[in-house]
């Protein structure tokens, strides 16, 4: 079984699922932003942006959907390995498994595929950090912790792991950095929770290094 070819279909479908379903929300923030029919502004002394409330909804709307297609990738990625752990007849001890997926499974099978076929997740060249928080981004996007809001945070813990969180708009990634330049506290700072942020562009660089990972030697 080519399981390289099979993951690459899937991360394939997950491109074009982004595409189509986004599409329309993408299009209806760039018809308010260029106030193009329907959405004309109305004349009016109102200080905040005409359509302000729909321009929300379809930019939550982009989020969810990328939450879900970084979701699918995380599962995907999982599967491949699975599937290779099973191609390869390798078996672990429960113990032994416990002890070494303590720390997620990623850096689980990086263990047992250097134990077992002598494989080092390192030559790949693959942005092992990266791929790390696809996994954490699939967790926290399942499990947000809040009704409050639609778009999930990231962990405290993710800032002292991640010293650069891919998943992060530029705005509150500036808010950050400026945070940590003037000395402040970073538990404290991030009870600010930032969002986590998935546009096009980061879910296309997840989906090329998942590729990427699948596809070496």
């Amino acid at each position: 079984m080519d399981v390289a070819f099979f993951l690459k279909q899937r991360v394939g479908f997950i491109r074009q699922l982004y595409r189509d379903s986004t599409s329309p929300f993408v299009e209806r923030m760039r018809l308010i932003e260029e106030e193009q029919p329907p959405y004309v502004p109305p004349h009016s002394e109102n200080s905040e942006p005409a359509f302000l409330s729909d321009w929300i909804d379809a930019s939550d709307s982009v989020q969810v959907l990328c939450h879900a297609c970084v979701s699918m990738l995380a599962g995907a990625l999982r599967v491949y390995f699975e599937t290779w752990e099973r191609a390869a007849h390798i078996n672990v001890d429960q113990d032994v498994r416990k002890r070494v997926f303590k720390h997620g499974w990623l850096r689980g099978y990086e263990a047992v595929f250097a134990e077992h076929l002598g494989v080092k997740f390192l030559d790949s060249g693959a942005d092992l950090d990266l791929l790390e928080q696809v996994i954490l981004a699939r967790n926290r996007s399942q499990h947000p912790g809040s009704l409050t809001r639609v778009r999930p945070t990231h962990a405290p813990i993710e800032l002292t792991k991640h010293r650069s969180l891919f998943f992060l708009d530029d705005r509150e990634r500036e808010l950050l950095v400026e945070a940590e330049a003037n000395g402040m506290d970073m538990g404290s700072v991030w009870m600010m929770e930032p969002s986590l942020h998935v546009d096009a562009g980061k879910l296309e660089k997840a989906l090329a290094e998942v590729e990427h990972f699948a596809t070496w030697g």
